[in-house]
């Protein structure tokens, strides 16, 4: 069974002249209270989701960290709240 923990990041994002936001770089702590930056590699796919009554936006994305294999999770960006969670599947 596939279990998925959701962390809340930093992002770093770009955003093009009509106002679509496309994450580059995201920044998580770790369990040591250590920062940890990874690189976005590739948005597979995004959409505008209502997820749990809040509108965010749905970034399945590549993610690499600096030495480290990639690996595909999900990035979240909450509307209302303005808020970026990233849920890693294992």
């Amino acid at each position: 069974m596939q279990q998925s923990t959701k962390y809340p990041v930093d992002i770093i994002a770009a955003f093009n002249p009509v106002g679509q936001i496309k994450p580059l770089y995201l920044r998580v702590e770790n369990e040591s209270h250590e920062l940890i930056t990874m690189t976005i590699q590739k948005i597979l796919t995004h959409k505008t989701e209502n997820y749990g009554g809040l509108h965010c936006i749905h970034y399945y994305c590549e993610i690499t960290q600096t030495g480290g294999e990639p690996f595909f999770g999900d990035v979240y960006y909450y509307i209302e709240t303005h808020k970026w969670m990233i849920y890693h599947h294992t």
